[in-house]
């Protein structure tokens, strides 16, 4: 019996091996995208309670929620007893990616129709790619609208929407 001396690969070895590993990366690309939109809807929740924390921070000295998501709104709305200005709540928006930006809308529960000035309450959102998230998967829908928006606030946003991470404040 001889045996070839040649050494190498054949062209089928080389192609079953070229598909096993062609298997492999798509199998690591899928899962490195959907980490990334689990990442990056991480991101946009980390965001929505940074921006919560400062209205709330906002409503202990002023009373009040601001109309809108503004950074002049979020400047302080008085002095302190020494007559000193208090510091913003919030100096930037946390960033969001892919051009997005937050929803917000303050509002005021059992007021007049008319134009409300004292925002009692807000709803401040954002969109997520993934609509299910256990963040998502668990709350249930609010609807706000029949309250009384506050003047200047985003008219149209109840946090309702499928999709919408809602942080809201009864």
């Amino acid at each position: 019996m001889q045996f070839s001396s040649q050494k190498g690969f054949t062209v089928l070895e080389f192609l079953v091996v070229l598909f096993i590993m062609t298997i492999l990366l798509s199998i690591v690309l899928v899962s490195f995208s959907a980490a990334r939109n689990r990442a990056r809807d991480d991101l946009r929740i980390s965001g929505v309670q940074n921006i919560a924390l400062a209205l709330e921070q906002y409503y202990a000295v002023c009373r009040n929620y601001p109309p809108r998501l503004h950074l002049q709104d979020l400047q302080p709305c008085r002095t302190n007893s020494n007559g000193q200005q208090l510091g913003a709540f919030l100096s930037m928006l946390p960033p969001l990616p892919d051009d997005e930006e937050y929803r917000y809308a303050a509002f005021s529960l059992d007021m007049p129709p008319g134009i409300v000035l004292h925002c009692t309450h807000y709803h401040l959102g954002v969109r997520l790619q993934n609509e299910t998230h256990p963040i998502l998967v668990e709350r249930s829908a609010r609807n706000s609208m029949s309250n009384q928006l506050c003047q200047n606030s985003q008219a149209g946003f109840n946090g309702a929407d499928s999709g919408m991470y809602d942080m809201y404040r009864p």
